[in-house]
């Protein structure tokens, strides 16, 4: 009798051993199984929201997960109530296991804002506006001049109002910092006009080797007490952050407002853009060059000029390249 129960005791571990390696091995694929999406997919998890949301949207995201077996996964991992809120990206032939690792840890997808240099604050908020996923609850346009350009990152559910404050706190930071290390002499008082002065530079030249000739140009043109006479100036004076949309008209630049450097002494009252580091950098240790006066060449850059009978040279021949 008791050989009998042993023999029984014996087949009945080898079946539980069985049975244990099947379902192992069934669980073990389970887990390994990739998804079969065929290209990038979300799933975002809304704060609040568990396993089993969590296992509806990655089994439609994935098209190869099963949700109970999403749960099932999620349960032996011990983690089914680990899972972080956020948004996920999902790549085709991600596994089971990678995909539930990466909510547990809270591995978020990061969304970006490219912020090109010398747009209006009208403009940026444009943009922040277009970008998918930012709550924009109380966003308001920020000061001219006080976003700093540069790709910045967010997660989905993020506040536009905090992505705001980001590029106003580091445009700040920089400035105060790059303020500190300016040249001598120069015909600036604060940071703040150093902050317009750039935004100027900014909208006069896409070109990185000439900012500081730019800038060299506008800083000679203070220290003498000359006009600045720069048409983005005038452009702004006329429409605010936005493209003008035509050509400048001699009305535009004999028009009576605070912006019109054709016609005030010195720096308009605020930035007309908002200027990156290194337009920044060049205002404030410009060029050591003599230059009042620059005029497009025809090749996307500038002629520069130490006299105006010099300057009208390079502007008639401006106009021969540009009547071609």
């Amino acid at each position: 009798m008791f050989l009998k129960l042993l023999r029984l005791a014996g087949f009945l571990v080898l079946f539980l051993v069985i049975i244990g390696g099947v379902l192992g091995a069934a669980l073990s694929r389970v887990m390994m199984l990739p998804s079969a999406n065929s290209q990038n997919e979300y799933v975002y998890l809304a704060p609040g929201q568990g396993v089993l949301r969590a296992a509806y949207l990655s089994a439609d995201a994935a098209r190869s997960w099963q949700v109970r077996n999403i749960v099932l996964v999620a349960g032996v991992m011990g983690i089914e109530r680990q899972l972080k809120a956020g948004e996920y990206e999902l790549k085709p032939g991600t596994r089971l296991v990678d995909h539930l690792m990466a909510m547990r840890d809270g591995d978020t997808f990061k969304r970006r804002v490219a912020v090109p240099e010398g747009l209006s604050s009208a403009q940026v908020i444009s943009l922040i506006k277009d970008a998918f996923g930012l709550e924009l609850e109380g966003l308001t346009e920020p000061a001219e001049g006080s976003l700093q350009p540069d790709t910045w990152f967010y997660e989905r559910g993020d506040k536009a109002t905090a992505l705001v404050a980001r590029m106003q706190a580091a445009q700040a930071v920089f400035l105060k910092e790059a303020w500190e290390t300016r040249a001598p002499g120069l015909p600036l008082r604060s940071p703040e006009e150093a902050l317009v002065l750039a935004s100027i530079v900014e909208k006069e030249t896409g070109v990185a080797s000439e900012r500081p000739l730019v800038a060299a140009v506008f800083v000679n043109r203070l220290k003498k007490g000359m006009r600045l006479q720069s048409d983005p100036t005038v452009v702004y004076g006329v429409n605010g952050g936005q493209p003008l949309g035509r050509a400048i008209r001699k009305s535009d630049l004999a028009a009576e407002n605070p912006y019109n450097t054709y016609v005030i002494n010195g720096l308009p009252p605020t930035p007309i853009a908002n200027p990156g580091r290194d337009t920044i950098r060049a205002v404030l240790d410009p060029a050591p060059v003599d230059y009042l006066y620059f005029v497009a060449d025809g090749t996307g850059g500038h002629a520069f000029a130490r006299t105006h009978d010099q300057h009208l040279k390079n502007v008639a021949a401006w106009r021969r390249v540009s009547q071609r």
